[in-house]
């Protein structure tokens, strides 16, 4: 994988996260530190993405025509031949 794709996927979990609201639901708290420690308490988050609307429509595109012709290709006029 090339530096490149490492940075665009690094900018898009960057967008990901930025959308996202954290709020913290509950403090940490420290082990009582004893010989018998007992164990401690880690935060609670509550993350809400964004919403998204997702939708689809139809829709007409012009396409321009392109013909090409090598330089080895034999001219329409010779095809009537």
């Amino acid at each position: 994988m090339n530096n490149a794709s490492k940075a665009l996927i690094m900018a898009a979990a960057c967008l990901t996260i930025a959308g996202c609201k954290v709020s913290k639901t509950q403090d940490a708290k420290l082990p009582d530190v004893e010989v018998n420690a007992t164990g401690g308490q880690l935060p609670e988050f509550n993350v809400q993405g964004p919403e998204v609307d997702v939708g689809s429509k139809n829709e007409t595109i012009k396409v321009p025509t392109v013909s090409v012709k090598a330089p080895g290709d034999k001219k329409d006029d010779d095809k009537s031949k």
